[in-house]
């Protein structure tokens, strides 16, 4: 392939705007990292070893919800039962390790590849985001089988579900959801 015919294939990097679908899909993806990932990794894990497992609001779904799936209260878990209550809290703080390593890889793609305007990463970031709702699915479906109505498990899980859409938006269009690549002429596939 000649010098010329590589450039039109692979025209270089995409100029990056904040104020393109490139940079508002970007926006978003750092958002979802920040906001949903590594914010509570921080946070929620200090709630609960300083208030026990019901500190944070909630384990899993909501305090609510979870104590009709445990079949009492988090506080009541940690008065009657300190080593169940000390086991939730540790329970959690094992998927809280996992969120902060998720997160920051995914704030590191969404800011050096995405910006940058390389089509995997996109991929890669819509992918990893939407792999969670079979797990939310399974995590309704048992919490319904013990009494959660369908609307309290929706309602915590439908932010992270719209911030993935919003998104993904941006980076998605045409004819049968063909990539636009963010409609820039320049998007490179490197």
């Amino acid at each position: 392939m000649s010098t010329k015919e590589n450039a039109k294939v692979n025209p270089g990097p995409v100029q990056f705007r904040w104020r393109s679908l490139l940079g508002v899909s970007v926006g978003l993806f750092l958002l979802f990292g920040i906001l949903v990932n590594i914010v509570p990794a921080l946070l929620v894990p200090l709630s609960l070893h300083l208030n026990g497992p019901a500190g944070a609001g909630a384990l899993v779904v909501s305090n609510q919800a979870d104590a009709t799936l445990i079949g009492r209260s988090l506080a009541d878990v940690e008065k009657h039962e300190p080593r169940l209550g000390a086991f939730f809290v540790s329970f959690m703080d094992t998927m809280f390790a996992y969120m902060m390593s998720f997160g920051i890889v995914y704030v590191t793609i969404a800011w050096f590849a995405l910006r940058r305007g390389h089509w995997w990463a996109f991929w890669t970031l819509v992918v990893s985001s939407l792999v969670v709702l079979p797990y939310y699915a399974l995590i309704a479906v048992t919490y319904a089988s013990f009494g959660v109505s369908l609307n309290d498990l929706y309602r915590p899980f439908s932010p992270v579900v719209l911030l993935v859409a919003a998104a993904t938006a941006p980076g998605c269009g045409g004819s049968g959801g063909r990539i636009v690549m963010f409609r820039h002429r320049r998007w490179s596939r490197t």
